[in-house]
């Protein structure tokens, strides 16, 4: 794994441990073909994602996928490159996709609206109930609404 991706190198053991058991709890959990180092080996920025939002995917393929079979690499890796914001957004507007592939369409469309992150937020929040509720609390807790006091920005010291 060090030489199809050096970068691995700058993470701690602990992080890289972490991540290959949480992959391993994912495959188990949802019976999936792959193992935790192939998974790594063919996706590297596995290493830099989330927990969050890989829980969050997880779960949403678990919801919207019929065969664990459906479950490859490259559909890990196509979710994993989208923004989560806009495929929860997509989620709300599409609430029972008959498959990823509908979902991916639509998470495509969400992105092209180009709808700046906050706004994303705040539709995600509002319309918490139009989304499977496991998927929006996983999703909650890696990406909470920001309280309207840490959004104030507070000038640099020396800057005045």
């Amino acid at each position: 794994m060090i030489e199809s991706s050096p970068t691995i190198l700058g993470l701690a053991f602990e992080n890289i441990d972490r991540k290959l058991k949480m992959l391993e709890k994912i495959i188990k959990l949802y019976d999936l073909t792959l193992s935790a180092p192939e998974l790594m080996e063919q996706i590297p920025f596995l290493f830099s994602s989330k927990i969050d939002k890989l829980w969050t995917i997880a779960r949403i393929c678990k919801k919207y996928l019929t065969q664990p079979s459906d479950i490859d690499a490259k559909l890990i890796q196509k979710m994993l490159s989208f923004n989560l914001e806009d495929v929860m957004l997509a989620l709300q507007t599409t609430p029972s996709p008959t498959n990823m592939d509908e979902l991916t369409e639509k998470v495509k469309q969400n992105k092209k609206q180009k709808i700046p992150k906050p706004e994303k937020k705040k539709q995600i929040h509002e319309n918490a109930t139009a989304t499977d509720p496991k998927i929006y609390h996983r999703y909650q807790r890696g990406y909470p609404m920001a309280n309207k006091d840490s959004e104030i920005a507070t000038p640099l010291r020396g800057s005045q």
